[in-house]
């Protein structure tokens, strides 16, 4: 079970560093947005598909988080061996 985990866990973080490659690529190819220009769709483009890849980046973080708290669920790490700042909010 843990194992499965694990693999589960190692693709999921993969994921989460391809899905922000691609945020970073589209951050690096757009100018910053002028409020006060009115764009084609054509020229909202990049934009869109700028913020359509930060959400993926969030859904796909969510899913690293939930499967790697699950497998801190199983594997029950001793109290004695949290560092002191973890333990405040145990």
């Amino acid at each position: 079970m843990n194992s499965d985990l694990i693999t589960l866990i190692t693709a999921a973080r993969q994921k989460v560093l391809n899905t922000i490659m691609l945020v970073e690529a589209s951050l690096s190819r757009i100018t910053p947005y002028d409020v006060n220009q009115n764009y084609t769709p054509e020229e909202m483009e990049p934009y869109d598909a700028m913020s359509g890849r930060f959400i993926r980046a969030i859904e796909v973080s969510l899913k690293f988080f939930r499967t790697y708290e699950r497998y801190l669920s199983k594997v029950r790490i001793p109290f004695e061996t949290c560092s002191t700042e973890w333990r405040r909010w145990i």
